[in-house]
């Protein structure tokens, strides 16, 4: 986000940097579980506690999914609403409920024929989901190709 040389000096800056990070910015925001990447999208949830505690009471919290770009960090998708441009906004939304959220998992979903239960070919999904909040479906179904491995002992 910015002006147009500002845009310009960070990317510059990012192609000079050995990575990139983002500082979480709610009170108390913390990422404490693993990350899935998938089609160059790296997607993780935070927590953030909900800052009100008297004595020993647990907080509840709230979670939030992130998905951004692996190169260079920025929206992977458009969350807040506005689909004309992506902006530092669309890097997360809240996951739905309370509580420490679990890590997102990206699944492959295949419909099975009810009389057969043989797969029904190019029904397929691909969604990012987390504990049972599907957070990201994903639309390029050309990213699932199925490979067959064996392994052999050492010749």
């Amino acid at each position: 986000e910015g002006t147009a040389d500002q845009i310009s000096a960070a990317r510059q800056g990012l192609a000079n940097a050995e990575g990139w990070y983002i500082k979480m910015e709610r009170n108390g925001e913390k990422i404490l579980g693993s990350s899935v990447t998938f089609d160059n999208v790296v997607m993780f949830a935070s927590y953030i506690p909900n800052g009100t505690t008297t004595g020993c009471a647990p907080q509840i919290g709230s979670g939030v999914f992130w998905a951004v770009n692996l190169w260079d960090g920025t929206p992977a998708e458009e969350f807040d609403g506005d689909e004309t441009k992506l902006s530092k906004a669309d890097r997360n939304k809240p996951i739905p409920g309370s509580g420490l959220p679990p890590p997102p998992q990206t699944l492959i979903l295949q419909t099975k024929d009810e009389t057969t239960n043989e797969p029904i070919p190019g029904d397929i999904q691909i969604v990012t989901v987390s504990g049972g909040n599907t957070l990201l479906t994903h639309d390029d179904r050309s990213l699932i190709e199925r490979v067959y491995w064996s392994e052999y002992p050492n010749f």
